[in-house]
Parts: structure tokens; C-alpha cells; sequence
């Protein structure tokens, strides 16, 4: 490996450690989801999935 990668490597693993505290803080400290935030959430995902499929349909 070169020092580049080796450097890289080193800083995204600090990155994470820095940044997980907050993470961990924000996590705990985050408002529960209801049924209606969940549903709300996933319909417009399976529109797009949907939608997707219907591209690959019509192309082959």
C-alpha cells in the first residue's frame, strides 16, 4: 500500500470515532417514529421502486 491510502485509512477511522458520540447522542435523543411517519415514508419509496421496474420492463 502507499502512504496515501495508509494516510486515508488512518483518517477516515478518526473520522468515525470523532463523529460517534454525536451519533450516539443523536440517536438516543431522536422523537419515535409513528405508524403514519413510517407509512408517509415508505409509500413514496415504493412509487419510485415501482416506477423502476416499470422503466426495466419497457426497455427489454
Amino acid at each position: 500500500m502507499d502512504w496515501l491510502k495508509i494516510i486515508s485509512a488512518l483518517f477516515l477511522v478518526g473520522m468515525m470515532i470523532m463523529i460517534y458520540p454525536s451519533l450516539k447522542h443523536a440517536s438516543e435523543n431522536a422523537p419515535k417514529g409513528t405508524k403514519e411517519d413510517w407509512l408517509s415514508a415508505i409509500k413514496p419509496l415504493l412509487m419510485v421502486v415501482v416506477f423502476v421496474i416499470a422503466l426495466i420492463v419497457l426497455v427489454q
